[in-house]
């Protein structure tokens, strides 16, 4: 006997809660049958990049699921710290705050076209685990990598990301 991780159904799909295919994608009431590859599956990178700018990368693997595994190359990221990341609040703050710069509160008095992705990131203290800062940041696309301007808020900073392995999942 098949163990249960191992048991097919006749669609080719393993069985999940309720003898239902999980591994095909969301199952189909109607059809009896699964609708996707893979169920909760984000929308690919590849699709989010060509409508939105996106940083440079070239993709290393990917799991079919939405996990990719990509090397980033160098860019400029404008940034500002989250006050409390425990705060709903703050990331309202801190996007507004980097919405403001993209929207021509910067030193050239330009407009910066949104990108993706938007990246929080906490930092940990090794030892107590507790988190020593938190920040908000958004890419800035091609055209202001060479020359970005310069925040005009003191609480807004420019960031150069160096080229770096990442691990990550769509949300988009």
């Amino acid at each position: 006997m098949e163990k249960w991780g191992e048991m097919r159904n006749k669609n080719g799909g393993s069985y999940g809660k309720g003898g239902k295919s999980w591994s095909k994608g969301k199952w189909d009431k109607k059809k009896g049958k699964s609708s996707r590859a893979c169920m909760f599956k984000p929308k690919p990178i590849d699709e989010i990049c060509a409508e939105n700018e996106c940083p440079a990368f070239d993709k290393v693997n990917g799991t079919g699921c939405g996990y990719t595994a990509r090397i980033l190359h160098e860019s400029v990221w404008v940034g500002t710290y989250l006050t409390d990341y425990e705060d709903p609040t703050s990331y309202t703050e801190g996007f507004w705050r980097l919405f403001n710069y993209i929207n021509g509160s910067n030193s050239d008095a330009v407009k910066i076209e949104m990108t993706v992705p938007v990246i929080t990131s906490l930092w940990m203290d090794t030892a107590s685990l507790e988190v020593e800062e938190s920040y908000m940041l958004f890419y800035l696309p091609a055209i202001h990598q060479d020359s970005p301007p310069e925040p005009t808020n003191d609480d807004v900073f420019l960031e150069t990301i160096p080229r770096q392995y990442v691990y990550s999942r769509a949300l988009g």
